[in-house]
């Protein structure tokens, strides 16, 4: 893994896979989940896109 990026409290690696790590350097222990997705997010790594509504789905199949 090559370091991206260091914050303040967080290392940001780049696995040979393209994917990122994120290292909490106060406790040592890797960050998972919305924590992570925050931390990328905030270094400019990343960009979210909002979730496909569900509503135009099921709208779909009843008007035919």
């Amino acid at each position: 893994m090559e370091k991206v990026k260091k914050l303040n409290e967080f290392e940001i690696f780049k696995k040979r896979s393209g994917r990122h790590a994120v290292l909490n350097t106060k406790t040592n222990k890797l960050v998972a989940g919305t924590e992570k997705a925050d931390v990328l997010l905030k270094a400019g790594l990343i960009k979210l896109t909002p979730a496909k509504a569900k509503e135009a789905a099921a709208e779909a199949p009843a008007a035919q």
